[in-house]
């Protein structure tokens, strides 16, 4: 690095020359100085940056956890805590109410799944009780509308009443065991009989049978279905 100038006093030319390390050290040495307090500076600030701004963000980080939790387990006691009076903290405050609406929304389908199987159950076993001595049509019409089997009404209707002829003298000759025995056997097939026809099985007395045809599905042969059940009762014994 060279400089030049004149002299006048002494008319002289002047040229000063120095080389570059040596004329620009200082200025070296101070940019040194300063990238080095920039690159501390930048790392010190991105440091507190990272610091900062998990502290700031560690409620949505919990938040996002807790929804985690509750898309992968279906947990939905998960709830986040209200850490900062800001509008993070207003999130969570918001979040947790949400949270406790969805589960108690949610417990409540449960318990009402949990009783429609129930009632499904309730209802299958009543339909295996009844159809031994109701017809189906007739437990169906129950089923869609109960309310209607509660209302009285005037019918015509054809009542059968069978029963072992000379039963007294015959159960005097059997003990009790082979008796009840007798009885079931010769009822299965009776039963069968009416239900077939479209009656329904209103009592046993002793050795009798008596059922009714007309109600509470109501058919125009139904006088008719009786005596042909007869008859075919009848024929099965």
């Amino acid at each position: 690095v060279g400089y030049a100038f004149l002299f006048p006093a002494l008319g002289w030319s002047c040229l000063i020359s120095e080389t570059r390390e040596t004329f620009y050290r200082d200025v070296t040495a101070l940019l040194g100085r300063n990238a080095v307090i920039l690159a501390l500076a930048c790392a010190v600030s991105v440091a507190l940056l990272l610091v900062f701004t998990g502290y700031l963000t560690r409620p949505l980080a919990g938040m996002v956890a807790a929804m985690r939790r509750i898309i992968a387990e279906r947990d939905l006691t998960a709830r986040v805590p209200v850490e900062y009076p800001d509008e993070t903290g207003k999130l969570a405050h918001t979040f947790n109410p949400t949270v406790a609406e969805l589960e108690k929304a949610y417990n409540q389908i449960k318990d009402f799944a949990f009783k429609a199987v129930l009632a499904r159950q309730r209802e299958q076993e009543i339909r295996n009780i009844f159809q031994v001595y109701v017809p189906k049509e007739v437990i169906e019409k129950f089923f869609r509308n109960p309310e209607s089997l509660l209302v009285g009404e005037n019918r015509e209707l054809a009542v059968l009443i069978s029963d072992i002829r000379g039963f007294t003298a015959i159960a005097e000759l059997m003990p009790p065991d082979r008796m009840v025995q007798t009885l079931n056997r010769y009822f299965s097939p009776m039963v069968d009989e009416i239900l077939k026809r479209g009656g329904i099985v209103d009592k046993y007395m002793g050795d009798a049978i008596m059922a009714f045809f007309g109600s509470p599905v109501q058919r125009p042969d139904d006088a008719l279905q009786a005596v042909e059940c007869a008859l075919d009762m009848q024929e099965a014994l």
